[in-house]
């Protein structure tokens, strides 16, 4: 009955020894990538795409992964989808919604 169990124990001692402990970037916050220095503050950021867009921001998400934010303007009657990149503020591109 050892010899069965040993072969799945040694499996399952591998898979746990490959699993990383820390799961960049998913777990990354932009508060941390701030903090070190990865990116700009994101009051500095809207402030920029305020004046740039115009309009009311209506929602924001932050991609960790290409240091990004993904932002959501509200001008008039338009939805306008803006990317930001989050390391130098400079608009990537923006999309207009009907």
């Amino acid at each position: 009955m050892l010899l069965i169990r040993l072969p799945h124990l040694i499996a399952l001692s591998l898979l746990v020894a490959s699993t990383p402990l820390v799961a960049e970037p998913r777990g990354r916050t932009p508060y941390a990538d701030v903090a070190q220095g990865r990116i700009l503050s994101f009051a500095d950021i809207k402030t920029r795409v305020d004046r740039a867009v115009g309009g009311r921001m209506i929602g924001m998400d932050y991609d960790a992964e290409n240091f990004r934010y993904l932002m959501r303007y509200e001008r008039g009657s338009e939805i306008v989808d803006i990317v930001v990149d989050a390391r130098t503020g400079r608009i990537l591109n923006g999309r207009e919604r009907m």
